[in-house]
């Protein structure tokens, strides 16, 4: 039976209100104690919460109405299936376990498998899913809070009955998705999305959490720990910009952290709740061929039976270890440990010396670890221009990052107070360097291990030893289709989602070709590192006759007053027909700048339309156009 909610207090005594919004409409679910309308009289205005939780069926006012005590606002149906959230216990047996972050709010509506909150303990973590659909009734525990296994730790106001646990021997299950997608990373999940977009019934399997590595162990948290260290750059230099007072400031690693997680699983929640939004059924569980229509999935306590119409393959990729003794050692740290750190080692030896080797070296240099790189080619870096390297090499020696370049590992070792050694030729000589713990990060590779490709007919690719794919992304087998690292190719996050939109245009039927000659790269460096298209040792090696424009920061105005003049703009036009075909950017802010460079030689815009954009003053960007200008020798302010 409805209840009924009326007008309990008018502002102020008075004897009339006037309505002055509706916050809620029918069909809308509310909470105990939610705000529901306000009142406005003539000395002020108040807000009516709800007395109950459950679903609106009726709103009797609206905006502009006229009220007096015991005007009804609103009925609503009471929702009395309330289902508890239970501590279920940490890895380990741990009695107790401590309450880490806590991504969701009462009132809000969850999704099965959606992450509620993760709890902490000395040997590992666990996640709090949402067991079923629902409304987020109360959280009954607070960051930081210890909680003893099964203990409420929230409820959920349930839409629909609980669900029963699947017995073992539950038979296996069917189901048929006109576009199956087998990983929901940023490749997948934006396919699955599209697919649905356009009509097509879809299925997504995965068996971790959405947004793959990139969102979970990669592209996001990593720039959630570079913004603390740059939040601890501004106060360590205030004084340049007249503020005294010698700020005292130092790291929490567990802050740090949980800021890192907070971040990580509030966009999971977002992904979880894009798939109900978009219609798109979610499997959780790992998936592998079963025959060249159907894809198993492992389900607790089932197994279903996925045929398609159309199969987009897009597993990710997997952390790869070099081939030398040691590489794989149980202590050895990888981006997944080094994101998890809940204490600064003292000292700290990375090896490899790219985007993810030197991203985690300023991170954890700026952190107050010893850092040092060893890196097997000449150089860090080696496939970009030798100015941007050297823009970023003189930063990373100055905050005290130290580099061995040109070397051979020979082995990695364990020492026996538990130090970390690695054991390399260097420069004619073999060498020894020891650390507080070891990291690698020398490169990922595709995640194709028990996926069954042979069931499927999907054949690899020799060169790159990803799946074999055209430019519309067609694997060797009709109808199956492969994107993001799964492909190595162009492993990045951005280039996977735009292959995953080209391989649901061709499944629907409107030819699309991948292009790879402008896809953006940032590196998150400091400086920043901003590249697209071809860079200036490439032209030259192809004997491509180029024009050369080059903007340093420290000539523009915003960079001075910022107090970021590191680094230049560089920008590279074809000789003969002026078309812009590459750039490079290092420098505060490049990431984001770069953006112009990437529409402008994904337009195929020559030097003359460039020109022609006006660029708004005082702005960092001001330096691309100076760039521009500098191709024809008529940079105004270098």
């Amino acid at each position: 039976m409805a209840e009924k909610l009326t007008v309990t207090a008018i502002p102020f005594f008075a004897s009339e209100a006037v309505i002055g919004n509706v916050l809620v409409q029918e069909g809308d679910r509310i909470e105990k104690d939610q705000a529901v309308v306000t009142l406005e009289g003539k000395k002020g205005a108040t807000e009516i919460k709800s007395t109950l939780s459950g679903r609106v069926t009726k709103v009797a006012v609206k905006p502009g109405d006229t009220v007096i005590m015991g005007t009804l606002l609103l009925e609503a149906e009471p929702e009395s299936a309330l289902y508890d959230v239970v501590n279920p216990g940490l890895p380990g047996f741990a009695a107790t376990a401590k309450v880490g972050t806590i991504c969701v709010q009462p009132g809000q509506d969850v999704v099965p498998g959606q992450t509620l909150m993760v709890l902490e303990g000395g040997k590992g973590t666990a996640e709090i899913k949402a067991p079923q659909n629902g409304t987020l009734s109360e959280i009954l525990v607070s960051v930081g809070d210890n909680v003893e296994t099964g203990a409420i730790l929230c409820r959920i106001s349930a839409c629909g009955a609980v669900p029963e646990e699947v017995p073992a021997s539950a038979p296996i299950e069917c189901c048929h998705g006109e576009v199956v997608v087998l990983g929901g990373g940023p490749g997948g999940y934006v396919a699955a999305i599209r697919a649905s977009q356009r009509g097509k019934k879809t299925i997504l399997i995965e068996q971790d959490r959405l947004g793959g590595t990139c969102l979970n162990r990669g592209c996001i948290p990593t720039k959630s720990m570079v913004q603390s260290t740059r939040t601890m750059d501004t106060l360590r230099y205030a004084d340049v910009f007249g503020v005294l007072g010698g700020i005292q400031a130092r790291y929490s690693m567990e802050k740090v952290m949980d800021r890192k997680n907070q971040v990580v699983n509030t966009l999971v929640s977002g992904l979880d709740a894009s798939m109900v939004k978009h219609n798109i059924t979610v499997l959780r569980g790992h998936g592998s061929a079963l025959d060249e229509k159907t894809i198993q999935v492992a389900l607790d306590g089932k197994t279903v039976h996925v045929t398609f119409d159309d199969l987009i393959l897009a597993p990710g990729s997997v952390v790869s270890y070099p081939p030398f003794p040691g590489a794989d050692l149980p202590d050895n740290l990888t981006s997944d440990e080094l994101l998890e750190l809940r204490e600064i080692p003292k000292s700290m030896i990375i090896l490899g010396g790219r985007v993810i080797a030197m991203e985690f070296a300023f991170i954890y240099q700026k952190l107050g670890c010893q850092v040092t790189v060893i890196q097997r080619s000449d150089t860090i870096f080696p496939n970009m221009d030798p100015d941007v390297v050297a823009e970023v090499h003189r930063s990373a020696e100055a905050l005290g990052i130290r580099f061995y370049e040109g070397t051979a590992i020979q082995a990695i070792r364990t020492t026996a107070d538990g130090q970390k050694l690695v054991e390399f030729t260097h420069q004619g000589e073999t060498k020894f360097l020891t650390a507080q713990v070891l990291a690698v990060a020398t490169g990922r590779k595709p995640n194709l291990e028990g996926l069954g490709l042979e069931k499927l007919h999907v054949e690899l690719n020799p060169r790159t030893h990803g799946i074999q794919v055209d430019s519309h992304m067609k694997t060797t087998a009709p109808h199956i289709y492969a994107i993001g690292d799964a492909t190595h190719l162009y492993d990045l996050a951005h280039a996977a989602s735009r292959q995953g939109l080209v391989a649901v245009e061709n499944i629907l039927g409107n030819p699309m070709e991948m292009r790879y000659d402008a896809i953006p790269e940032a590196v998150f460096t400091d400086p920043e590192i901003g590249l697209c298209g071809k860079n200036e040792t490439q032209c030259r090696k192809e004997g491509l006759e180029i024009l050369v424009g080059k903007f340093p920061y420290f000539s523009n105005g915003k960079a001075l007053v910022e107090n970021a003049t590191e680094g230049f703009v560089k920008v590279i036009a074809r000789k003969s027909d002026r078309v812009i075909v590459g750039a490079a950017l290092v420098g505060h802010s490049a990431a984001d700048l770069l953006s112009t460079f990437t529409n402008l030689i994904t337009l195929g815009a020559t030097i003359d339309q460039a020109k022609s954009v006006i660029y708004a003053h005082p702005t960092l960007s001001e330096t691309l156009s100076e760039a521009i200008e500098d191709l024809d020798g008529e940079s105004l302010h270098k």
